[in-house]
């Protein structure tokens, strides 16, 4: 029985977090969302610009998921 090697070389190796993402994309996308829209009007006391949130968590989430 013949089995295929795969050469080292090819073999990526990803980061535990990206694998993470990767595997749970929404869950991490809401919890990054609130995470950052809501943790620095809890700590400051006032409201910050949230509108923006969404946006960049939305960028955020598969740039880390796809390693780029």
């Amino acid at each position: 029985m013949n089995t295929v090697s795969t050469p080292p070389e090819q073999v990526k190796k990803r980061n535990p977090i990206s694998t993470f993402v990767k595997n749970y994309p929404f869950q991490v996308y809401v919890v990054l969302t609130l995470a950052l829209g809501w943790l620095p009007w809890y700590i400051s006391g006032t409201p910050t610009a949230i509108v923006f949130v969404p946006f960049l968590t939305a960028l955020i989430v598969p740039a880390v998921a796809d390693g780029k």
